[in-house]
């Protein structure tokens, strides 16, 4: 057990230190948002369809609510008696510049016909929405329609609807439990995936979000495992002696980095999954690990303590010397690239408090997001608007987002005798 444990404490990165000097404090956001009311949608039955108990309305309103950038208004008043155009004009007068409308109807096969309609009041327009869906999957066809609306308002593609994988750990008589799950990005339609009494880490989604690589500490050792979700076969993909830790996958799904101690000392290696070919990425005495691929799979950036102190590096595929991009502070690590490889999220520490930090990576501009002191392991949504994270209150772990004005919502509660950990966002599912 000591030397499981010793593998947990190398698995996980590096140990806090002592004290680090913040620069930059920047916590909430100013960008305006845009004010938008829901109504509640009708439901009009023509059979008796099970499954019509979900309230699209309320998935819409905390969709956009959780984006960060719309601001929710409430209705007030009647509408009896009003004509369309005199409906749109109350809400404009209510400060709603855009409205959404709709109902649910049941036809004769028992499928559902979601019909919304989204009204412009400053313009006087609408934009008519028909999602054919079931009762099964009446939730996705809310998280489709927030995400039509989010990129009609925006500009922006949304990402509502994909899922996080995470860790949840919890304990029946002092004895722990690791899950690996997986959740909508709302937490909602949680699924487990992986049970074990030993630790379960670092779960890496695939390039096409079928899979997902994560560590586990089963016999006693570290091992790194890809799960299939459409079969549930697990298979090993590395459990040499020693350390086999942080997985990534590449873009394009042909490699994944890790984390190796082949030599002695924790380096950053690739493997082929066609070939299992491997090949040694960084060469050096320090420890080196938590390795990210760029969006274009040109480079890695990692974490990596050869200056002293953990610091985020990067380098190339076929050997060149690393480059180190942070300098703020004495400690930032597990970074993680924005979708469109513009800025780096990651651990920031600070005289024992650990937030996310986030570097702007055209004009070296770094802030801190995050508002706690235990917070850790963030990740970008596939749209870039949105960070996953950890945030630990009293020691329990709740996933968190911090969203595009600034701001932060939690996603998910984990038991009283438990704590969630280790989120990652899946991409635009396929």
């Amino acid at each position: 057990m000591r030397s499981a444990g010793l593998l947990l404490l190398l698995c996980l990165g590096f140990a806090a230190p002592a004290n680090a000097v913040l620069r930059v404090d920047i916590v909430g956001g100013t960008e305006a948002r845009i004010p938008i009311m829901i109504m509640n949608m009708r439901w009009y039955a023509q059979t008796d369809t099970a499954g019509a108990e979900l309230d699209i309305a309320m998935v819409v309103r905390n969709d956009l609510y959780r984006s960060g950038l719309f601001e929710i208004k409430r209705p007030t008043g009647t509408l009896r008696g009003l004509e369309e155009k005199e409906r749109w004009q109350l809400w404009r007068k209510q400060g709603a510049e855009s409205v959404l409308t709709g109902r649910l109807e049941s036809d004769s096969k028992g499928g559902l016909l979601v019909k919304a309609d989204l009204i412009d009041t400053v313009t006087e327009r609408k934009v008519e929405f028909r999602i054919e869906t079931d009762s099964a999957h009446l939730r996705n066809a809310a998280h489709y329609l927030s995400n039509e609306i989010y990129q009609r308002l925006t500009g922006r593609k949304g990402s509502f609807g994909t899922r996080i994988a995470f860790v949840r750990v919890f304990y029946r008589q002092n004895k722990p439990t690791y899950m690996l799950l997986i959740s909508d990005d709302d937490g909602a339609n949680v699924k487990q995936v992986a049970s074990s009494s030993e630790p379960i880490l670092s779960p890496a989604w695939s390039a096409n979000d079928q899979q997902l690589a994560y560590v586990g500490f089963e016999d006693n050792r570290s091992t790194l495992f890809i799960q299939n979700l459409s079969t549930g076969e697990r298979t090993v993909l590395s459990n040499q002696p020693g350390v086999n830790g942080s997985p990534a996958w590449s873009p394009d799904g042909a490699k994944i980095a890790l984390t190796l101690s082949e030599n002695g000392n924790l380096d950053i290696y690739t493997i082929d999954l066609a070939t299992r070919e491997k090949q040694r990425i960084t060469y050096h005495t320090a420890i080196d690990t938590e390795a990210e691929w760029s969006p274009d799979g040109s480079h890695l950036v990692f974490t990596s303590d050869r200056g002293g102190n953990p610091q985020i590096y990067k380098t190339d595929l076929v050997g060149g010397q690393p480059v180190r991009l942070t300098y703020e502070g004495h400690y930032n690590t597990r970074p993680r690239y924005s979708p469109d490889g513009k800025q780096i999220t990651m651990v920031h520490g600070w005289k024992q408090k650990y937030r996310i930090g986030l570097l702007d990576l055209d004009n070296q501009q770094f802030k801190l997001l995050s508002k706690g002191s235990q917070d850790e392991s963030p990740d970008f949504s596939p749209s870039g608007d949105m960070i996953v994270f950890s945030g630990a209150v009293t020691d329990v772990g709740e996933l968190k987002l911090i969203t595009g004005s600034g701001h932060e919502i939690v996603i998910s509660r984990p038991p009283s005798n438990g704590t969630d950990r280790d989120p990652v966002w899946s991409g635009y599912l396929h």
